[in-house]
């Protein structure tokens, strides 16, 4: 096992590299920005640790240099990596090291929030099938909408799948709470023009890749109705580049946003730094597993380096 630090002008462009070289079961040690005295060999580093696959020629822009041995010649990298002071002495013999950061990844943006200023809080679910948008809402209407004592309505948008509202229907009834089935965009305009409520939810349905003309009436339908914000709701347990995909073909909702689901279904989350940069949002949400009342968090940047770092298990068991 070798113990590398790439360099790149962007984090993925250097966990890019790092994976061809040492195999996409490396595993990330530390990512975080080049200290002043390194920033010419690029904005971003990636410390990995791994074994080569090969030793392709390496670009101008993002070069990589192997950590230097310890000093006692007996001593593998892979002793280092079992060892409980295995972090500190890479920080000190890893050149960069020399002005160390409080954050051993990249500062993940979050703004844990609903709705936009001066309206009345009224916030669309989207994103791609399987997304978990329906949990969600229903954990939402209970964290932030009964529990706070706030009046909640319930919209579901979905003209594509028989019985795709029924879920939210059932939950609506056992707890009380305004709910409008829409099956028509004029039908979705007229319950978003009447009817107030302190915290309102509209689920919309997951649009395949070849419905992007209905995805893009949707968008333009919420585009009329200035009160209402839409976030993008992400499954992490999928590619990397599925969420991408999902990034650009709901970027006509203009998500100010996202929401992250599925962290207990995962162990690989060292992309979530890379998706959140790529996205441009702030992550305001993160979903836990099924359960309606526990399995939901507002998301902090020390809760979100945990998640990175450590997975979700070890991270919620922090945290208890």
């Amino acid at each position: 096992m070798e113990v590398r630090s790439y360099y790149a002008s962007t984090l993925e462009a250097a966990m890019a590299l790092a994976r061809r070289e040492l195999g996409p079961e490396a595993l990330l040690i530390q990512s975080q920005r080049t200290a002043p005295e390194w920033i010419h060999l690029g904005k971003y580093e990636a410390v990995f640790a791994g074994e080569v696959l090969a030793q392709p020629a390496k670009p101008a822009a993002a070069p990589s240099f192997p950590i230097p041995k310890p000093a006692n010649p007996k001593a593998t990298p892979v002793d280092l990596v079992g060892r409980s002071d295995f972090r500190d002495r890479l920080r000190a013999s890893s050149p960069s090291r020399r002005a160390p950061t409080p954050e051993p990844v990249p500062s993940i943006s979050c703004d844990p929030g609903l709705g936009r200023k001066g309206f009345a809080t009224t916030v669309a679910l989207v994103g791609p099938a399987g997304a978990g948008k329906t949990t969600t809402a229903m954990k939402i209407a209970l964290r932030r909408g009964l529990l706070e004592s706030r009046t909640v309505r319930l919209i579901a948008f979905d003209p594509y799948r028989i019985g795709a509202t029924r879920q939210m229907q059932h939950f609506a009834d056992l707890f009380n709470l305004s709910f409008t089935d829409c099956e028509l965009i004029a039908q979705l305009q007229t319950a978003l023009a009447g009817g107030e409520a302190a915290l309102t939810l509209i689920d919309t349905p997951g649009f395949s890749s070849n419905q992007a003309d209905e995805r893009e009436q949707l968008a333009a339908c919420l585009r009329l109705f200035p009160e209402v914000e839409s976030q993008l709701v992400l499954r992490l347990d999928r590619k990397p580049a599925d969420n991408l995909v999902a990034v650009e073909q709901f970027s006509s909702f203009a998500a100010s946003r996202l929401i992250l689901t599925a962290l207990d279904e995962t162990l690989e989350l060292a992309d979530v730094p890379a998706l959140v940069a790529r996205a441009n949002k702030p992550v305001s949400f993160l979903g836990t597993g099924q359960r309606l009342l526990e399995d939901i968090e507002s998301a902090n940047p020390q809760r979100m380096n945990e998640v990175v770092l450590h997975g979700w298990p070890k991270a919620a068991s922090a945290a208890a």
